[in-house]
């Protein structure tokens, strides 16, 4: 019997573990339609939920924002974790745009529709978060921002509600403030409410704590964020995938100005960067390079030469030059309309980023990129909303150079071999009329001109 016991009790051990599952570092996309954190244990009652989402207004037009902020109740109940979203009241689906203003925030693209939701960066313990959420344009309806707060792994609550958040078209500003909260009338003192039980102690954070590894790692600003605070571009294709790429780019809003990053792991003597047109080729584009330690400048590219130098001011501001073990790597900020004499780009507008790197000759003067140090987006992007940037597919230049080498070397070549071996070996047996090595001379010489 004891034997029985001992062989039995790791598998009644192992019946009662359950997974759980904890962000650290942020809610990750599967968590879009139910806001809940994967602990394995039971969500706290949102009516005993010591936090609340503040609105600095109750009434929008479309496409103005309001400023919101995740609070608590005024104890010390800070938070460690939240997500929240915006939802239409008659729906329930996530809507509007959020901007964040807030280190420890990230966004989070539910649905495909970029910046919909807002998760947090770090683990530690915080009062408040604020962010900017922006009704849609073509929208009209009521809406209510949730949120999940995560205070410790034992106790969460989850989709807690906002006031309702009326967006409707007004001839006033655009925004109506929140009147007076009515003061709450005092509960009645009957009795000191009985003290909960007191709860086990929450088990240590089983979350692997990637927002504080990110905030102290090794890994090159260039890649801290991208897709989550802001939008990245790297060469080669897929680079940013393993932080590993030769040229790399990324730029998010900023209030009234936008925030560029431009890196190049060989940078010594060379430039990368960034081009802003209507379609995914270089040609009559502004071009604005990291380049210079003094300023960022300012190119217009024609085509397939060397750049005409344009400014080095342009009204980019905050400019920061680095070089460190053969990379360099520039941060600015630049308004949203660059312009420079007749030659402007508004960057408010749906633009087809384009990265390239090539040879800096000396201050004002690039030279054309190199060969294969490019790389155009697939598609026109918006560079207000943090989004990814993906590369536009190649495959069609691969499918060509595949049929040339089947084309040239293998029909072309077998062609020329039917001619000058099998002329007189297969002399007199024909196929509709013709010799055989004549008909498969020509079926292989026409099929490398189709191939070409």
């Amino acid at each position: 019997m004891a034997r029985s016991a001992i062989f039995l009790l790791p598998l009644y051990l192992l019946s009662s573990l359950h997974p759980a599952h904890g962000y650290g570092s942020g809610a990750p996309k599967s968590q879009c339609g139910s806001l809940a954190p994967g602990h394995g244990i039971p969500a706290k009652d949102n009516s005993n939920t010591p936090y609340s989402i503040k609105l600095n207004s109750t009434q929008l037009s479309p496409g103005v924002s309001t400023e919101i902020e995740l609070t608590h109740d005024g104890s010390d109940a800070k938070f460690k974790g939240y997500m929240v979203q915006a939802r239409t009241d008659s729906d329930d689906s996530v809507i509007g745009a959020f901007e964040i203003i807030s280190d420890d925030a990230q966004y989070v693209e539910c649905g495909s529709v970029p910046q919909s939701a807002v998760t947090h960066v770090f683990s530690e313990a915080k009062e408040s978060i604020k962010m900017k959420w922006k009704a849609p344009s073509d929208f009209t309806g009521k809406v209510k921002i949730v949120a999940t707060f995560v205070k410790d792994y034992s106790n969460y609550w989850v989709q807690v509600p906002s006031e309702t958040l009326e967006v409707s078209e007004s001839t006033s500003t655009g925004i109506q403030f929140p009147t007076e909260a009515p003061s709450a009338e005092p509960e009645p003192e009957t009795e000191p409410e009985s003290e909960p039980e007191s709860e086990p102690e929450s088990e240590p954070e089983t979350e692997t704590e990637l927002g504080a590894n990110e905030r102290h790692s090794e890994m090159h600003p260039i890649y801290k964020g991208c897709g989550k605070r802001k939008s990245c571009f790297g060469y080669p294709n897929k680079c940013l995938e393993n932080n590993k790429c030769e040229l790399a780019a990324s730029w998010k809003p900023s209030g009234d100005h936008f925030e560029f990053e431009m890196y190049r792991k060989d940078g010594t003597g060379k430039y990368v960067a960034l081009g802003f047109s209507k379609d995914s080729k270089m040609g009559d584009d502004l071009v604005l390079a990291c380049a210079s330690e003094k300023s960022a400048e300012l190119y217009w590219n024609s085509g397939q030469i060397d750049p005409t130098f344009l400014s080095a001011d342009a009204g980019i501001i905050d400019y920061k030059y680095s070089s460190e073990d053969g990379a360099i790597f520039c941060t600015m900020k630049s308004p949203s309309l660059l312009k420079s004499g007749d030659y402007s780009v508004n960057l408010n507008e749906e633009q087809t980023i384009l990265l390239a790197g090539g040879p800096r000759i000396q201050a004002g003067k690039l030279e054309y990129h190199l060969p294969g140090k490019k790389l155009a987006a697939a598609e026109p992007v918006l560079l207000s909303l943090v989004s990814s940037a993906g590369a536009k597919s190649d495959l069609l230049v691969k499918l060509h150079g595949l049929f040339m080498l089947i084309a040239w070397l293998g029909c072309a070549g077998a062609g020329m071999i039917m001619a000058r071996y099998f002329k007189q070996t297969w002399k007199g047996k024909q196929i509709m009329g013709a010799d055989r090595w004549f008909q498969a001379h020509r079926l292989f010489m026409v099929t490398a001109v189709i191939l070409s």
